[in-house]
């Protein structure tokens, strides 16, 4: 019935996995969990004795395919209808989590579902905080906040699409680099007319990254989009950031704010990684690398 997809990077599965096969177990249906570890140089010996579970598949790539094409893999391999997309670092909420998804099927009212992410409210490292707080604010979304824009409100983090439908849109394997392949898939759900449930089944982000590799990952997924805008993929004017560096592009303001970022970066990282982070600071600063980055060129 389900096949539950983990792709893996340098994460240890071993507390999601065990507690999703408990939870598969009890209800007695067709299941398998297929982890696919991505070139991961971490935990290898606990996630390999995920195996000795019934129904788990673990299988190691040597080499990093990235983040778009081992989902598209993991879709691939699935033998059941139904895929349940969970990123390596979260675990389930409540432990009627496969249950409920189970009763979605059943209701038979779409076939994409997004269960929602809970990030923590508060932190002891220091270290955390801007993680932290995009989280709260950003991901945290009350359930009828989500209903009322259910595109807008889809992470590839914990949703769950019946195979027939995945296999019209995947992950686009152009996309190499981290950022933006969630967007482009959603992007796709909407030109094929499926619609998003969203559905009060969250998931707890445990994988809290420090300040430094936030905006370092933040950085990437710019120059990711700065790939796919000089490539001319679709759907790109969606993007906000992307809207707003065009009106600033239209004012003339581009080549002035990649200068802003070339002698403020300092400065907006210390602001970042500090006890205060800004978000407006956070916008600011991705705007300004976007500019940076397009006048580069």
């Amino acid at each position: 019935m389900i096949s539950v997809l983990i792709p893996i990077f340098n994460y240890n599965v071993t507390s999601l996995v065990t507690e999703l096969h408990t939870q598969l177990s009890v209800l007695k249906l067709g299941f398998e969990i297929t982890c696919i570890d991505d070139g991961s140089e971490l935990f290898l010996e606990e996630n390999k004795d995920l195996e000795k579970l019934e129904n788990i598949v673990y299988e190691y790539s040597k080499t990093n395919i990235g983040r778009s094409k081992v989902r598209n893999v993991l879709a691939k391999k699935a033998r059941y209808n139904w895929l349940l997309f969970l990123d390596a670092d979260v675990i389930p909420v409540e432990k009627g989590f496969i249950k409920n998804y189970v009763s979605a099927i059943t209701s038979n009212v779409g076939r994409v579902y997004f269960g929602g992410i809970k990030n923590p409210n508060q932190i002891s490292d220091s270290q955390k905080l801007l993680r932290l707080k995009y989280g709260a604010e950003r991901e945290n979304i009350d359930i009828e906040v989500r209903k009322k824009n259910p595109y807008k409100y889809f992470l590839s983090s914990n949703f769950l699409i019946y195979k027939d439908v995945f296999n019209k849109i995947k992950f686009d394997e152009r996309i190499e680099k981290y950022g933006f392949e969630d967007f482009l898939l959603n992007e796709e759900l909407k030109n094929v007319g499926e619609k998003v449930i969203q559905l009060e089944n969250l998931v707890f982000h445990n994988g809290i990254e420090t300040n430094a590799a936030f905006l370092s990952k933040t950085k990437e997924s710019l120059e990711n989009l700065h790939f796919l805008n000089k490539q001319n993929f679709n759907y790109l004017e969606n993007i906000k950031i992307l809207s707003f560096f065009k009106k600033m592009e239209s004012l003339k303001l581009t080549k002035l704010l990649s200068q802003l970022f070339v002698s403020f970066e300092g400065a907006f990282e210390s602001n970042l990684k500090g006890k205060y982070p800004s978000l407006v600071i956070f916008d600011t600063y991705k705007l300004c690398y976007f500019c940076y980055l397009q006048q580069k060129d």
